[in-house]
């Protein structure tokens, strides 16, 4: 017998399996049913186990509003800041508990409009409406999945931050230069340079960013994650500051007294 004929039936043979296990279930519970409302919904749940009721509330429609705040940290993210270029970079924001907002796949933040704005589910990544996300959607929800202290993901590559992503070395740097990078960001972790929208780099953004704020990626950018939008994008600025004066300066930087950095690492007035 040919081996797909084996494999055929041995599916066939789990398929009857469960369907037994599913109406032994129904008979077991309909002997015992008088008519009330609480056996019908013991029944229901014994079921759900096998996806066979559905017992998933309907989803909030997701508002006018909310769909302008996003757009809008897009424009401030782009326009006011530089953080991106043309249909460089991408943003997410975790607008319930399954489902997050996702920047659209080539789309320019500068001057993104609603309809640009994919709806995401965060547990499977899923596209719950009309708009194909960006190729990164993986690293984003892997990431909101990973942080559930965040509610927002910057994928940004600002001039000098990408400079240095693409600097033989860059890992060597000490970006404790100013206050704002030990307070606000902590340490910062590289990763290697990995196809864009790959598998690989989606799992190497979300170990990065399960232990810290700000990744740099390898000849491509960087991310950086936020409870808020301006905490993402006060942390991409911030970032660039620094990266910035790591350019400039070269050997003549002056690093900042470790005690400080410590201190700061704590973030006082925080506890």
């Amino acid at each position: 017998m040919p081996v797909s004929l084996h494999i055929a039936i041995w599916h066939i043979r789990l398929l009857l399996c469960k369907v037994v296990e599913i109406l032994t279930t129904v008979v077991d519970i309909s002997t015992t049913m008088d008519g009330g409302g609480t056996d019908a919904t013991r029944l229901c749940a014994r079921l759900a186990r096998f996806d066979i009721v559905k017992t998933e509330q309907p989803m909030k429609k997701i508002t006018a509003r909310q769909f302008a705040a996003f757009t809008e940290a897009c424009h401030r993210a782009a326009k006011d800041h530089d953080l991106m270029r043309c249909s460089s970079g991408n943003i997410s924001w975790r607008v319930d508990a399954e489902r997050m907002l996702v920047s659209a796949t080539r789309s320019w933040l500068a001057d993104i409009r609603k309809e640009q704005v994919a709806v995401v589910r965060l547990r499977d990544g899923a596209v719950l409406n009309n708009c194909k996300p960006s190729a990164e959607t993986p690293f984003h929800a892997g990431v909101l999945r990973a942080r559930p202290d965040m509610n927002v993901v910057l994928h940004f590559q600002s001039p000098c931050a990408t400079t240095l992503a693409c600097c033989a070395g860059a890992e060597k740097a000490n970006f404790f230069l100013t206050p704002e990078i030990p307070y606000y960001i902590g340490a910062v972790s590289f990763v290697p340079f990995l196809q864009p929208g790959s598998e690989a780099l989606a799992d190497a953004v979300t170990a990065a960013l399960k232990t810290h704020d700000m990744a740099v990626l390898r000849n491509h950018g960087a991310v950086t994650v936020g409870k808020t939008f301006n905490d993402a994008i006060q942390k991409a600025v911030f970032f660039e500051l620094a990266c910035e004066i790591v350019l400039r300066a070269g050997d003549r930087i002056e690093l900042m007294p470790k005690q400080d950095v410590e201190l700061l690492l704590r973030k006082p007035g925080q506890v």
